[in-house]
């Protein structure tokens, strides 16, 4: 009599799936061979970013000194605020390569912080400090500090629902070299936002968010523009669909999707 057909046991169905298991999920421990990996990517990245730098704000080859901070972009913050932006995206980016490693929670928020705070604070001094055309600005790097430690914090608390999101205006769309900005008027393109998740619960993907951005008319005056604005981001709404669709879509988590008003001043 034929033996009846046998089923895949559970831990048949694990073993077809273990090697992406295994190559996205964080092992039990630090491995060497991730640590490495991790590293030399993250020093391939440093260097192609600092030549970049030097190739848009130009190179580190005059005498130190202090960027008048007060007067260099007419108190319009629209640089600082960017600053804190950058510096809390790279300490989250570096927590999670240092997660994939292997690190604990907490080695790895601590590390991606060290990371964060280290590359930016060296775009400070020496690339701008010595640079004839910028200088060293203290409040850009009070702005990087900033930004690392909201990261710091928010990755020690349990499911927060505030995060810092960008979003750009229509104009962005506009003309070429619009990614990172060296203009007055390609920073106006960025709106800069603290936001909240309004609800926990899985169907419920809404966030409000306060903005900050710049409008520099033709006349040369400056006008900072508040807004205030409802929506969401494409990771929210993959909460919807389930935890795994979640992850997948977590890479865009940091554009805000949203409609709302806004108020300027001069």
């Amino acid at each position: 009599m034929p033996a009846p057909p046998q089923t895949p046991s559970p831990s048949a169905k694990t073993e077809r799936t273990s090697f992406f298991s295994r190559a996205v999920k964080s092992p039990d421990g630090p491995q060497a061979i991730r640590l490495a990996a991790w590293g030399g990517l993250s020093i391939a990245e440093a260097i192609i970013a600092y030549d970049k730098t030097m190739d848009f704000w130009g190179k580190p080859n005059g005498k130190f000194h202090l960027k008048d901070d007060l007067k260099g972009d007419g108190m319009a913050l629209n640089d600082e605020v960017s600053h804190v932006f950058i510096a809390y995206k790279m300490a989250q980016l570096a927590r999670q390569g240092y997660r994939w490693s292997g690190l604990s929670p907490r080695a790895a928020a601590r590390a991606g912080a060290i990371q964060a705070a280290v590359h930016m604070t060296f775009v400070e001094f020496p690339l701008d400090a010595y640079n004839p055309r910028q200088g060293f600005g203290i409040s850009d790097f009070l702005a990087n500090l900033a930004g690392v430690g909201l990261a710091w914090y928010r990755a020690g608390v349990n499911d927060p629902r505030w995060d810092l999101k960008v979003s750009v205006k229509p104009r962005f769309f506009e003309g070429d070299s619009r990614l990172i900005a060296r203009t007055n008027r390609q920073y106006d393109d960025y709106i800069y936002w603290l936001t909240c998740r309004i609800s926990q619960k899985r169907y419920n993907p809404l966030i409000v968010g306060i903005g900050y951005s710049t409008r520099h008319p033709p006349d040369g005056s400056i006008h900072k523009e508040l807004h205030f604005r409802i929506g969401t981001s494409l990771s929210e709404i993959g909460r919807i669909f389930g935890r795994r669709t979640e992850r997948l879509l977590s890479p865009a988590e940091f554009y805000f999707l949203s409609v709302g008003p806004y108020v300027n001043w001069k």
